[in-house]
């Protein structure tokens, strides 16, 4: 079998590898092998058939457990506020400088904009030690963090982080806007972030139909899998993963008229509350967050377990 057939069929498994990364592209097979290993670590099989790659969900992962997981590639305040104190951390803070000046910095942090981070972590090791004063982050670290203000662009940093190789790089999506809220917090053992709903909050909102419900899959995940209920799929018109976004970013700058008649429900108010997004396993729609963010529906959230999550546990 060629790479590029064995390439094409690991892309298109449930689009997990494009979960990943999306506005990079992986370099080589090796690389994107590598990248479904750590996707699902969570799960306790997989296997590889001849005519396609798939996972097999053992649901008992989640019979085990109170809470669902956070998406791997999150830490959470607690984790951070560990870490902070035992100074096992390579935090890496990717606001602008300006910013960083008005603030500070949490403590252990570097900054490095995120205009910049790409070419930081191409730099030769001794000129990144010479720039920032620290070695350089190599592929097998597990304790590299980054943050921002808020989780707004925390998906393209971590994206920027594992196409230079950084596979167990992972970010704080609160930012300094939650560190600040959470600093002084003795108790952090059942702290979530506002963003992220839980699966327990999902069935609830979906329950009692207080819920705006945004699928921001691809059209041909959808296809195959269908939709949660009460949800409304928005990339209805790209199949591929990578541009599955774009449409998120034009439907909800549409007016409403023309919103309710392409996708069927009403274009959500600026300021209501009951916005949430979810993608296959968090990443998609903690950037569809982030454009919404931008957009003004600045109390909009996400549901970081995303279908894999939602199909494991209701199929229990």
């Amino acid at each position: 079998m060629s790479k590029r057939v064995l390439l094409h069929r690991f892309r298109s498994w449930l689009g997990v590898t494009l979960e990943l990364s999306i506005t990079h592209h992986h370099r080589s097979l090796a690389t994107l092998h590598r990248a479904l290993l750590h996707r699902v670590q969570c799960l306790q099989t997989y296997v590889v058939s001849c005519n396609s790659v798939r996972c097999l969900i053992d649901t008992s992962y989640f019979e085990k457990i109170k809470e669902p997981p956070r998406h791997w590639t999150e830490i959470s305040s607690a984790q951070l506020i560990s870490g902070i104190g035992t100074k096992d951390l390579q935090l890496f803070d990717t606001r602008t400088e300006k910013e960083v000046n008005e603030t500070g910095l949490i403590p252990g942090a570097t900054n490095i904009p995120l205009s910049k981070l790409a070419h930081a972590l191409e730099l030769p090791a001794d000129n990144f030690q010479s720039e920032y004063g620290l070695r350089k982050p190599v592929g097998m670290d597990r304790n590299l963090i980054v943050y921002g203000c808020d989780h707004r662009n925390m998906a393209e940093a971590v994206s920027i982080l594992h196409t230079a190789g950084l596979f167990f790089g992972r970010c704080y999506p609160g930012g300094w806007t939650e560190y600040q809220r959470i600093k002084e917090i003795d108790d952090l053992s059942t702290l979530q972030p506002w963003t992220d709903i839980s699966y327990e909050t999902l069935m609830s909102m979906i329950a009692s139909k207080d819920i705006q419900l945004f699928d921001v899959r691809s059209l041909a995940e959808v296809e195959r899998t269908g939709l949660m209920p009460l949800s409304t799929h928005i990339p209805r018109n790209r199949s591929s993963v990578s541009f599955s976004l774009v449409e998120v970013a034009e439907a909800f700058a549409l007016p409403p008229s023309d919103f309710q008649r392409k996708y069927g429900v009403a274009l959500p108010a600026k300021e209501d509350t009951n916005i949430v997004l979810h993608c296959l396993v968090g990443i998609r729609s903690l950037g569809a967050l982030s454009l919404l963010w931008d957009a003004g529906f600045r109390s909009s959230r996400h549901f970081p377990g995303g279908w894999m999550e939602y199909s494991a546990r209701t199929s229990c």
